[in-house]
């Protein structure tokens, strides 16, 4: 198949008018042909007939004679025919009688048989192949000896109606090569004939093609060039019709694409110039971009550099300062232990209360950048929301009681008593916002609340009925550095940095904080957090079912507290804004009543079981709860006034533990402290404290001379500065922890440092704990106190050194023998158990659960008066804390060994326990 796609016009139009007049010319030679040939065929066999019967009417009598010699006449006859090639006269049945042949090499293609007809007919048979042509024809009997009228052959039907039958048969066999022959040469000079027919229709074509397609040609090659870029070419418009007209506005468009050509070159060159322009501008700018990518890596690694040195001048700045404010805030708590006169006092007090104001500003910007630096954590533990809020009021209480205003807390009792969070920042936050409530309430009162708003988010309020915030300032006031108070007097003074901080804490947390504020109405500051309920925790149960309390309180926030907390507990209320009747009262089992409304009585009536909220001018003989209450502290003294059962940890009222046996005053041993400290003002604060709360205290000032001390003296406990000359605290309490002699000695990192981590950095070191300068007396005497353990007096009980304290496990239980005993047999059932963990701990090198372990069995060691246990666990944790995990099983050993002491010692209680 051509691949006719890839001609052109001009090839197209050829082929196909060649195709049409050679089909044109095929069609007529070979029609004219096959009509030739038929005729030719169709004239030979009526010849054929005609001779065939003309033979069987005169060899009629012979056929019906049999006689050969006349048939063989007869059949002589048909030699003069030059085309016939075979002659017979045949029998009826088709046997032969005579026969002529020409050529004694001629076969026929027939057999004489076949072609005999099935049934009488008047007609021949005609048989024709490639080369012959046979024509049978029957041999019919004359009626009545021949036709009437002359001799003619009878007819067909005249023969049907007499029944008659052929009485033999004439059979003529002609050869068609003569018009074969006469065929070819009619279709020789036929195709000769074509030929020139199809000639002039070329040359025709061509003429007309070429007079047509020439200027389409033209068009094709101008085109072309055009596009090769010889804009300037046209074609000639010597054409007429459709092709003239094609040509001139072939030339009219590219005249148009030529100016159009000359507008886009001009263009091009502009815009070139143009887009050149702007790579010098880009070039430029790339180049200027890249100094400033430059700059800004100096500048971030300037500004690393910087945080680096914040962090480093704010670790030092805090040292520094805290250093001389350990001083002022220790020697102004010293001074306030002598006698002052009223006016010293005064400045005392004075003093006191603006370092205490100067160490908060301190920790402020020491948690803002904390927070700012994104490396403030937070530590989740189990806390009441009670003692939280409890915790605040103690922290801001003074501040009201200054300024007359009332502070109160709830707890939504609907709230779980006990949850998981970061307690110590949840009461920063609450601090900071009750702080500001009280620094901008002149009068009225400042109120804390808690409440489930919805499972797993609890929704903490510090509503007062201060100035108010005006509401173009609320969304500012948790921004660093801005206050409510923005005016240029600074009435209420303060940095601006407690909200900032409170919000970055609650964002630290997944809350979310806000505030509800009019002008001169009051404000409520809220934050809602996450905090995860502790199962196992209930409320507790009404403790005072059926008791009647009368509350007497002229304010009426103060006055439904009051009430709802002792509906709360099951009691029956009666709440009025001032003292009732007499008669009245003597119905009440107790009065809960304002000092206020004491002082302006004129006689104070016979109170049934009197508290007096706050404390009163005039002395009365009643229960003083001073203010701000506390709902933990109330409950209490109305559990102890009206002699109902304190309630157990599930809720259910149990008889209160009986007092001991009243024992001999006997003055307590005095802890032996060793103090190391290099700084002359530190080593005076904490020596006049500790000789204050009856310590015994040697000083060195660093820790190699410390080190000798401990070589030639017994200490209970070690108080070690961090920062020092020669040895720092780090050196000397490696030193300390690698001496198998000072095992279980505590010692306690003391140090201006505050920032994060480093309390994590000292018990990590193998410190036991952690205290922070400036510290105060009461934070001294409690870490003094928390790790020793003063000895018990000389009884009947074994001693401590021995491993079993009897006296310090009674004053942990009330003196209760019997619940000594039971908690001694569940201490020692469950010690497989815990020392398994342990054991267990050790074989997987999991620092954190032998430390988390070891603290559990210490604690429960604590309870139970096994001091030796307790220490053998302490030295465990330390040993986790430090990575030392090598002497761990060791240390595990000491403490099984440590057990069994225990249970020799303490196996007469525990016997007796098991034999009632």
């Amino acid at each position: 198949m051509f691949a006719t796609q890839r001609w052109g016009l001009r090839g197209r139009s050829i082929a196909l008018c060649l195709v049409l007049i050679l089909g044109a010319v095929l069609t007529v030679v070979l029609a004219l042909s096959l009509r030739a040939r038929h005729q030719a065929l169709r004239h030979l066999a009526m010849h054929a007939e005609v001779y065939a019967a003309a033979l069987g009417h005169n060899a009629e009598p012979a056929v019906l004679t049999r006689d050969t010699a006349a048939l063989a006449r007869v059949i002589e006859s048909a030699a003069q025919d030059r085309e016939l090639k075979q002659a017979q006269i045949l029998g009826p049945e088709g046997d032969e009688l005579a026969k002529l042949r020409e050529d004694n090499n001629f076969a026929s293609d027939f057999a004489i048989t076949n072609a005999l007809p099935a049934a009488p007919t008047y007609r021949s048979v005609v048989r024709q192949s490639v080369r012959q042509m046979l024509v049978v024809t029957p041999v019919w009997q004359r009626v009545n000896g021949g036709p009437a009228g002359g001799d003619r052959l009878a007819s067909g039907p005249a023969l049907r109606r007499n029944g008659a039958a052929p009485i033999g048969y004439v059979a003529l066999t002609y050869s068609l090569r003569p018009i074969h022959n006469e065929l070819r040469q009619q279709l020789y000079a036929a195709g000769m004939l074509g030929l020139l027919v199809i000639a002039a229709g070329v040359a025709l074509t061509l003429f007309l093609v070429g007079h047509s397609l020439g200027p389409l040609h033209e068009l094709v090659r101008t085109s072309t060039l055009i596009a090769g870029g010889e804009r300037n070419r046209r074609v000639s418009e010597r054409g007429v019709g459709e092709i003239g007209e094609l040509a001139r506005s072939f030339n009219t468009m590219a005249a148009s694409l030529e100016n159009s050509y000359s507008e886009i070159e001009k263009k091009v060159a502009a815009r070139t110039v143009e887009l050149n322009d702007k790579r010098i501008e880009l070039e430029r700018e790339v180049a200027e971009r890249r100094q400033i990518a430059e700059a800004l890596r100096d500048a971030k690694e300037a500004a690393e550099a910087g945080s680096r040195a914040k962090s480093e001048f704010l670790a030092n700045i805090s040292h520094e300062i805290r250093t001389p404010m350990n001083g002022i805030i220790g020697m102004t708590e010293l001074l306030a232990t002598t006698d002052l006169t009223t006016e010293q006092r005064e400045y005392l007090t004075t003093a006191q209360s603006c370092s205490s104001a100067l160490l908060a500003l301190l920790n402020d910007v020491l948690d803002f950048s904390k927070i700012e630096a994104g490396k403030m954590e937070l530590e989740l533990t189990e806390f009441s929301l009670e003692v939280l809020l409890e915790g605040v009021l103690d922290l801001v209480g003074q501040a009201s009681v200054d300024k007359s205003i009332g502070l109160y807390c709830a707890v939504d009792p609907q709230a779980p008593p006990q949850v998981i969070g970061d307690a110590l920042r949840l009461r920063q936050i609450l601090a900071n916002l009750t702080g500001n409530a009280v620094k901008f309430t002149d009068r009225g009162h400042v109120l804390i609340s808690v409440a489930e708003t919805r499972p797993g988010i609890f929704r903490f309020a510090v509503q007062d009925t201060g100035i108010g915030i005006a509401l173009e300032r609320q969304q500012q006031i948790f921004e660093s550095f801005t206050q409510a108070d923005g005016a240029t007097t600074r009435k209420y003074g303060g940095t601006g940095l407690g909200l900032a901080i409170s919000r970055q804490l609650v964002d630290l947390m997944d809350g979310t904080i806000g505030v509800d504020s009019q002008p001169d109405r009051g404000s409520t500051f809220w934050f809602e957090v996450p905090l995860e309920s502790v199962a196992g925790h209930q409320p507790l149960d009404a403790t005072l079912h059926g008791r009647t309390i009368a509350v007497a309180v002229p304010e009426s926030p103060g006055r439904d507290l009051l009430a709802d907390a002792c509906r709360a507990w099951g009691a029956t209320v009666h709440a009025i804004p001032e003292l009732p009747p007499a008669d009245r009262i003597a119905q009440a089992d107790a009065v809960l009543v304002d000092a206020r409304l004491i002082d302006q009585a004129d006689q104070l009536p016979d109170l049934p079981q009197p508290v007096v909220i706050g404390h009163p001018v005039r002395s009365v003989e009643a229960v003083i709860l001073p203010k701000p209450w506390k709902p933990s502290a109330l409950r209490n003294t109305l559990i102890t006034l009206l002699g109902d059962p304190a309630p157990s940890d599930d809720g259910t009222a149990e008889p209160a533990p009986a007092a001991p046996d009243p024992q001999p005053a006997q003055t307590p041993p005095a802890p032996r402290v060793l103090l190391v400290e290099d700084n002359p003002i530190n080593q005076q604060v904490a020596r006049g404290i500790l000789d204050r709360i009856g310590c015994a205290v040697d000083v060195a000032g660093n820790g190699r001379i410390a080190l000798q001390h401990l070589a030639e003296n017994r200490y209970d406990l070690v108080l070690l500065d961090i920062q020092m000359p020669e040895m720092d605290g780090f050196e000397t309490i490696r030193a300390i922890r690698t001496d198998a002699g000072l095992a279980g000695l505590p010692v306690i990192a003391m140090t201006a440092h505050a920032m994060l981590g480093d309390r994590e950095k000292c018990l990590a070191a193998g410190m036991d704990d952690y205290l922070t300068k400036p510290f105060r007396r009461d934070e001294l005497d409690h870490i003094v106190r928390r790790w020793w353990k003063p000895p018990g007096p000389a009884d009947d009980a074994p001693p401590a050194a021995e491993g079993f304290d009897l006296e310090h496990a009674l004053g942990f239980l009330g003196g209760d023998q019997e619940l000594l005993r039971e908690v001694l047999v569940a201490f020692f059932d469950n010690v497989p158990v815990a020392l398994a963990q342990l054991e267990e701990a050790a074989r997987l090198a999991d620092a954190h659960r032998l430390a988390t372990a070891a603290v559990a069995f210490g604690d429960a060691a604590e309870y139970v008066g096994a001091q030796q246990v307790r220490e053998t666990a302490a030295a465990i944790e330390r040993l986790a804390q430090t990575g030392n995990l090598a002497a761990i099983p060791t240390q595990i050993d000491q403490l099984a060994e440590a057990v069994r002491q225990v249970r020799t010692l303490a196996g007469d209680l525990i016997g007796e326990r098991r034999d009632s």
